[in-house]
């Protein structure tokens, strides 16, 4: 070693030796941290003699100018300006019966009632004996006793009723009701107690004071009775026996004004003057301004549901009593030095802090060691040397990376062992030391790796394999692999291989801080600037602020007894669950947890350092250590209680168009809405501003809206109809109320969405709808009836010509052929037998024959005269039995009388529709028999047509339908439609026809078609 090094050592220990002793700085000494509003901040006033927390979760704070509601993040002040109801703005004290109606006393202007967000203020005028109260207390039985300046009164059916108003007997007074259940009643030197029927008294002192300062009593949950009183000191009755506590035994006052015991034992008192005062294990500790109280004059104190203790001063506000698990130590005196690095803890219980200068801090002792001195002044001249990093190994030498320098320490001796590194590569600033499990030192620096084993280094830079020269975190994993964290990304270096990992990896950021294995194996990653990462199987994954986190810098990575991660950054040290953290990498939570801790919890500043190893460690006895730009601090993480209470969550405020409207019992919102804003709040009161919200309106939202810790819901539009909104909201612990708070919404449509106006335009088109088919039904009914009387004159026309055209061929051509035939006859009887004209004579006889028969069979075709002169049933007999006696096809018939059913013009209609069916079974059915059958029911006609014949085939020239084979039977149909009947064909391949033809009657001899 160089005299030059020697000099360096003797000089750091002479240092040391000369400034050990130096006792540190602590932020908070108490344990406790009192947070403070006056009027200056949030209040209308700073005399505050009533806290109580309601059923729905505000905080009430009575003030001599105003009423108080909080939140936990908001104050809201209510007066008798701004609240109707509200007579006077002195208010002093509070009490919510079981109806939850809160009721307030007032200085000198009755009592005030808040129901439903409505003030009522109840005077003498609704039976007050007096305006001056006193006292207010509700019974075991919900009745409602208040104590004025001229007696005692109860509420009763809508009023007060005047129970005393002696005031010198215990009749008047209204007592004080223990957490037993037992009442309390004092008058001059005698004390009353009353449980259960049961009357004991007991002697005490006459205490001085009047209304206003007269003694308060308190019962304990072990069911002792404190007495505060004014200048007497504090008495204790326990099993009978009287016990007083003065200054002598630790008080700071004789007066005692508050009392309140917390969930954990301990009892609160409230001094005028003296202070805040803690009563445990039998011993009293005194906190006042001197230990950050805002005031010495405590009124009254209060603990909320969560287990915040709050307490009300006579002048300077209310303030808030937290347990301060935050610790912050800064070496004072002339060579403080603010902002420190790494951290560690040696195996002997010492802590040592790198800055600028070496410190150490043993049983609450500082001792510096500085970078450089004057030999001459033995001060600190202008540092020239930091220290970087610290590390101790197993042989318990402590390795100190200074600025330009490697130190190691081990028993008392500081020696500079900056020589093996060597001198083959520049290199600076040692930010972090490890030695590995195979003993080998590895130094990160500002430029590369140093790798010192067996008495030799090896540099390892970029072109190694490193992605970049600054290295910030050293880790060695259970499989022996050294992870390097660097600014320019993540390195593994295994069995001599750098594998590196980046942002084109999955990495969130390149800069890499610290360094974490949890005890799974999983590698975490604290980065500089974004978040932090998993690297688990393969696979990062990342976490950031927009998943929760509170920062995204993580500057060191610890984990306490109870599974959480400690991370230090800019901004502060937060928590995260190590499980929730798991559950978001594998899917079963979208968003992270995280608990900040900053200045109000104790920190000097909230910005921590790191970048430089250790930035932090977990001590022996379970705290965590985080250096800071002003100190260092430790966390007590034992000290951290969960809050397993989900906040109440309430809807305060409805703003529609920006003007209030009421929402209790819902609302209804008109068409053309332009913008809803609701209003909501939770109650936490612990870390309230963490306070995380979701709302929705159920009907619109597909999903949860994520608003942070916003407290307003905004709505620029919302179409007709029916909606829920819901607001749900987690503590600062994740702890969710999932049932939240509703409010029903209607949202009322315009005219032309209204049910009416849709029912109008639906009946309305309903109508032009079936006015349309109306006029179409008409219009093809008229088609229809025009196409029938088309027919009809066609049909009829046809018929009349075949008439004429018949009695033509009847008068005029058979009466002549006739007339020839008789000449002819005459002619052959005139003539000559034997002679040729007579054999001419009879030719011409036999052929006029002939064509008489012809012609009159042919005018029978065009119109059976027989129709016209027998009637239809004999003309359809006559037809049945020629067409019998020619066709070779044995027809039979059963027709019934059918004159007089069937009108005239239509006869004929009827005649050729059976006609027509007779002429196609003897063209076309090859049958031997047939049958016709004609009956009527009733106004129904019903004909019957049937052969045994072949029926129809699939073949469409041959069917019957075949219009080009003849009339057939559409021609059939045609006349069955216009008189007004229907067909049915029943025909199978060899197994004959059938035709049923049905004819309505009825009408028909009206002339109706």
């Amino acid at each position: 070693m160089t005299r030059f090094g020697f000099s360096i050592i003797f000089l750091m220990l002479l240092t040391g030796f000369l400034l050990a002793g130096q006792r540190p700085v602590l932020a908070d000494s108490t344990g406790y941290r009192f947070d403070s509003w006056t009027s200056g901040s949030a209040l209308p006033q700073n005399s505050v003699y009533s806290i109580l927390q309601t059923s729905d979760g505000y905080l009430w704070i009575t003030t001599l100018d105003g009423l108080v509601r909080y939140d936990g993040v908001r104050f809201k002040v209510f007066n008798k300006i701004n609240s109707k109801g509200i007579r006077s703005n002195r208010f002093t004290r509070l009490v919510e019966d079981r109806d939850k109606n809160l009721w307030i006393c007032t200085e000198d202007s009755g009592l005030t009632r808040y129901r439903d967000g409505a003030f009522t203020t109840f005077t003498t005028e609704d039976g007050l004996p007096d305006n001056w109260i006193y006292g207010l207390r509700q019974t075991e039985g919900g009745e409602l006793l208040v104590r004025t300046s001229k007696g005692l009164a109860r509420w009763q059916d809508g009023r007060f009723v005047v129970l005393s108003t002696d005031l010198n007997s215990f009749d008047s007074a209204l007592g004080y009701q223990g957490r037993s259940g037992a009442l309390y009643y004092r008058l001059e030197t005698t004390l009353r107690r009353v449980k259960d029927g049961e009357v004991t008294e007991y002697t005490v002192p006459e205490f001085s004071g009047d209304d206003q300062d007269r003694p308060q009593l308190y019962e304990d949950r072990r069911g002792r009775l404190w007495i505060g009183t004014w200048q007497q000191g504090l008495y204790m009755l326990e099993g009978g026996t009287l016990t007083r506590y003065t200054t002598e035994d630790g008080l700071p006052s004789y007066w005692v004004r508050a009392f309140c015991e917390d969930r954990e034992g301990v009892l609160w008192l409230g001094t005028p003057g003296g202070g805040l005062v803690r009563f445990q294990d039998g011993r009293f500790t005194t906190y006042t301004t001197r230990d950050g109280l805002p005031a010495n004059h405590i009124a009254t104190i209060y603990e909320d549901r969560e287990g915040t203790l709050w307490a009300g001063t006579s002048s300077n506000g209310l303030f808030r009593i937290n347990k301060q698990i935050i610790k912050a130590y800064l070496p004072k005196g002339e060579l403080e030095r603010k902002s420190l690095y790494p951290m560690i803890e040696d195996r002997a219980g010492n802590l040592w802090m790198g800055g600028d200068g070496l410190f150490r801090y043993k049983d609450g002792t500082f001792s510096y060691y500085p970078p450089t001195l004057d030999s001459k002044t033995q001060r600190v001249s202008e540092p020239h040397s930091i220290i970087m990093g610290l590390y101790e190994d197993r042989d318990g030498r402590i390795w100190i990376g200074a600025q330009d320098k490697l130190i190691s320490y081990k028993d008392h001796l500081f020696t500079d062992e900056s020589a093996m590194l060597g001198d083959s590569r520049p290199w600076a600033d040692i930010n972090v030391i490890h030695r590995d499990g195979q003993g080998t030192l590895w130094f990160g620096t500002r430029d590369g790796l140093i790798e010192h084993k067996d008495g030799k280094s090896r540099y390892y830079g970029t072109e190694e394999g490193l992605p970049d020269l600054e290295i910030h975190a050293l880790l060695e994993d259970r499989q022996g692999a050294l992870w390097v964290g660097t600014y320019g990304g993540l390195v593994r270096y295994h069995n001599s291989q750098f594998t590196s990992y980046t942002e084109s990896d999955g990495l969130s950021s390149n800069r890499v801080r610290s360094l974490y294995e949890d005890r799974e194996g999983a590698l975490w990653i604290g980065t500089y600037d974004g978040g932090l990462d998993r690297f688990k199987d393969g696979r990062f994954t990342r976490y950031t602020t927009d998943d929760g986190l509170f920062s995204n810098g993580v500057f060191q990575i610890l984990e306490d007894d109870a599974g959480n991660f400690w991370m230090s950054s800019n901004q502060g040290i937060y928590r995260v669950s190590h499980r929730q953290l798991n559950d978001f990498a594998e899917g079963k939570l979208t968003r992270l947890t995280s608990i900040s801790y900053g200045v109000r919890d104790g920190m000097r500043n909230s910005e921590c350092n790191g970048g430089r190893q250790p930035a932090g460690f977990r001590a022996r006895d379970g705290r965590l250590w985080f250096p800071t730009l002003n100190g260092v601090v430790s966390v007590d993480p034992k000290g951290v209680s969960s809050n397993p209470l989900p906040p109440p969550v309430l809807i305060e405020s409805v703003l529609l168009n920006r003007k209030d409207i009421a929402f209790n019992r819902g609302m209804e919102i008109p068409a053309g809405q332009q913008t809803l804003e609701i209003q909501y709040t939770g109650l936490s009161l612990i870390r309230s501003e963490a306070i995380r919200f979701r709302y929705k309106i159920e009907g619109l939202d597909a999903d949860w809206v994520e608003a942070g810790n916003r407290r307003t819901a905004f709505y620029s539009y919302i179409p007709a109809g029916e909606y829920t909104f819901r607001v749900i909201a987690a503590n600062a612990d994740g702890v969710w109320n999932e049932e939240g708070a509703t409010i029903s919404i209607i949202v009322i449509p315009p005219f032309y969405q209204t049910l009416w106006f849709q029912g109008l335009v639906i009946i309305l088109f309903l109508g032009i709808v079936a006015l349309i088919y109306r006029l179409r039904i008409e219009n093809l009914k008229r088609a229809r009836e025009a196409q029938e009387a088309f027919s009809r004159r066609v049909v009829s026309s046809q018929e009349a010509e075949r008439k004429r055209i018949a009695a033509e061929l009847h008068d005029g051509l058979g009466q002549s052929l006739l007339v020839i035939k008789n000449r002819a006859l005459i002619g052959a009887d005139l003539s000559d037998s034997g002679s040729s004209a007579v054999e001419q004579f009879k030719e011409i006889e036999s052929v006029v024959s002939e064509a008489i028969t012809e012609t009159k069979k042919i005018a029978y075709n065009l119109r059976p005269l027989h129709l016209d002169r027998f009637g239809l049933s004999s003309a359809l007999e006559d037809m049945i039995e020629k067409v019998d006696s020619a066709s070779g096809i044995r027809f039979s018939s059963r027709i019934a009388p059918l004159d007089g059913l069937v009108p005239k013009e239509y006869e004929i209609d009827l005649y050729r529709v059976i006609q027509e069916s007779i002429n196609n079974i003897v063209k076309h059915s090859q049958a031997s028999e047939a049958l016709i059958i004609v009956d009527h029911r009733g106004d129904t006609l019903s004909i019957t047509i049937k052969d045994d014949g072949k029926g129809f085939d699939d073949n469409p020239e041959t069917s019957l339908f075949n219009r080009r084979a003849g009339l057939g039977i559409a021609s059939i149909g045609e006349r069955i439609r216009l008189l007004g009947g229907s067909l049915e064909i029943d025909s199978y391949p060899r197994r004959g026809t059938t035709l049923k033809i049905t004819l309505p009657l009825k009408g028909r001899t009206d002339g109706q078609s």
